[in-house]
């Protein structure tokens, strides 16, 4: 799975990062983009700019129509993750994805 996607999915409607996202360092994962992900809470690995970041990967329920969280507080700070933002996000590996925007 090496194929790019991208985060928000933007053929999702109401699906941008937004000032809470912001807030709280997380970016929630649509439906469309939940096959690239675990089904389970976990730590993953974002790299971006050459820098590892290991992130808190969260399931918001058992509802399977509501996103998947990605958080880190600190990466969010050091990428300079905006409103409105589109990032490009790629597998590379288990648990380990490329991140940029």
């Amino acid at each position: 799975m090496n194929e790019l996607f991208f985060i928000p999915d933007s053929s999702e409607r109401n699906t941008s990062i937004t000032s809470n996202d912001i807030e709280l360092g997380q970016l929630r994962i649509g439906i469309r983009n939940k096959k690239y992900f675990p089904n389970e809470d976990c730590e993953i690995i974002i790299i971006s700019n050459s820098k590892e970041y290991v992130c808190k990967f969260r399931l918001n329920s058992t509802d399977k129509d509501r996103s998947y969280r990605i958080i880190n507080k600190q990466m969010f700070h050091d990428l300079n993750i905006k409103e409105k933002d589109i990032l490009e996000c790629q597998k590379i590996g288990e648990r380990r994805y490329n991140l940029s925007k």
